[in-house]
């Protein structure tokens, strides 16, 4: 008895310390403020834009990880590059009819400081990948609705990524070196 109420109590407290675990390591909110430019779109499909960099401000104000400003005010912006965007059939009918589709974006992600004029940081090929069954089906989605799962996804990766990188320090301009001295022989005498 007295060896199952120490091993009861032994599981209790590693699971107790494993909650708080998690909850101690969330770093605290930052003090840089941060901005949300309008993504760029270099897709040939029409609209995402506003879309996307909505779906990334909400999530910044809901995640509370650092302060939402504008512009002018901000010490860093987001920038979001619209890449790529496709949809393709990913199962067919006996009809050969789609009943499946994978819906792709990428995009690239910039880090820029308060002037947008200095990349502080960026990751290139974030992807964004959701198959859905075609909406003639029980359960299944149209396209605006697999939007929105790959917005939710990305604005999610794109506000952890930029929180846990508001941390790196811009890189410093480079110095201009001075000119170099020529150097004169020295003669012994």
């Amino acid at each position: 008895m007295k060896k199952s109420l120490g091993l009861l109590a032994i599981f209790a407290s590693c699971a107790f310390n494993a909650g708080c675990a998690d909850f101690l390591r969330r770093e605290p909110p930052s003090t840089t403020t941060v901005a949300v430019r309008i993504a760029l779109n270099k897709s040939p499909q029409f609209g995402l834009e506003d879309k996307l960099t909505s779906a990334i401000r909400d999530e910044a104000l809901r995640e509370g990880r650092f302060p939402v400003v504008p512009e002018g005010k901000s010490d860093r912006i987001i920038l979001v590059i619209i890449q790529r965007y496709s949809v393709q059939p990913a199962q067919y009918d006996s009809n050969l009819n789609p009943t499946a589709y994978k819906l792709r974006l990428g995009v690239d992600l910039q880090l820029l400081d308060g002037k947008g004029k200095q990349v502080i940081w960026q990751e290139r090929d974030m992807d964004g990948v959701q198959s859905y069954a075609s909406a003639t089906l029980p359960g299944g989605l149209d396209e605006p609705g697999a939007q929105a799962l790959i917005w939710d996804a990305l604005s999610r990766d794109i506000v952890d990524r930029v929180a846990r990188g508001l941390s790196v320090p811009p890189k410093p301009a480079p110095e201009a070196k001075p000119p170099a001295q020529p150097q004169t022989p020295q003669h012994g005498t």
